[in-house]
C-alpha cells in the first residue's frame, strides 16, 4: 500500500542508509507524487494490474496534501544531488500548495471535496511547519510563505487553542471519526511552527 500520510516519516529513514538509501528514499517520495497527483491519496498493488487506488482517504483529503507538502520541503532541504530530481519537487510543491492559491482558507475543510464540512486543524499546522521549511530554501519566496505560515499559526492559536490543546481537528470525516478533536500531530506541528517563528528552533534542524 502506498500512502501520503507514511511518507514523511519513511523518506528520510530511507534516506540516512547511505547512497542507496537515498536513492530509495527519492524513488519512493517520487512514486507517491505520481500516484497522488492522480487524485487519490492512497493506492494498493495489484500484481497483474498495477497501481491501484483506494477509497479511503478520500481524495479530498486534506491532510494527505499537508504531509505531502512536508515531505517535499524536508526533501528539498537534503537535495544535494540529481537524484533527488530538485526541480520536480519544486514543481510538486507548488502543486501541492507553495504559495497558496489566492483565497484559500487558512484552516481547510478536511475533505477539499465537501467546504462546508469540518475542518481540519492538524492539516493546516503541518502545512505552516512545511511553508517555514520551503522558506528557508535558497531562491524561495520566504516572505510570502513565511507571512502565509504565520498568518495559519495565528488563527490556530487564537481561534483554535484551548489550554495548550489544539481543537477541531478532524481524524476522519467520511466515517465520523473524531471529528473535532484535538489530534496529538496536530499538537506537535502547531508547537514546532510557533518554536521555529520564535527562533526556538531552525527549521532545518527538525
Amino acid at each position: 500500500m502506498a500512502r501520503a500520510d507514511a511518507v514523511p516519516g519513511l523518506v528520510p529513514l530511507l534516506a540516512a542508509a547511505g547512497p542507496r538509501g537515498a536513492e530509495a528514499a527519492a524513488a519512493h517520495l517520487h512514486r507517491h507524487l505520481d500516484l497522488c497527483r492522480a487524485g487519490a491519496m492512497a493506492w494498493r498493488y495489484v500484481p497483474g494490474s498495477g497501481w491501484c487506488p483506494l477509497a479511503e482517504p478520500a481524495p479530498g483529503w486534506s491532510r494527505g496534501r499537508a504531509w505531502l507538502l512536508l515531505a517535499v520541503a524536508d526533501a528539498l532541504a537534503r537535495a544535494d544531488s540529481e537524484v533527488w530530481r530538485p526541480d520536480r519537487l519544486r514543481r510538486a510543491a507548488t502543486w501541492l500548495g507553495a504559495p497558496p492559491a489566492l483565497g484559500e482558507p487558512l484552516v481547510p475543510p478536511a475533505d477539499t471535496a465537501e467546504p462546508g464540512g469540518f475542518l481540519d486543524t492538524s492539516a493546516a499546522a503541518i502545512t505552516a511547519v512545511a511553508l517555514l521549511k520551503l522558506a528557508e530554501l535558497p531562491g524561495a519566496d520566504a516572505g510570502q510563505l513565511t507571512r502565509r505560515a504565520t498568518a495559519v499559526l495565528h488563527r490556530l492559536v487564537t481561534a483554535h487553542l484551548k489550554d495548550g490543546m489544539l481543537l477541531d481537528g478532524c481524524y476522519d470525516a467520511a466515517t465520523g471519526t473524531a471529528e473535532r478533536h484535538e489530534l496529538v500531530w496536530g499538537d506537535y506541528f502547531l508547537a514546532l511552527g510557533l518554536a521555529v517563528l520564535t527562533g526556538l528552533v531552525r527549521p532545518g534542524d527538525v
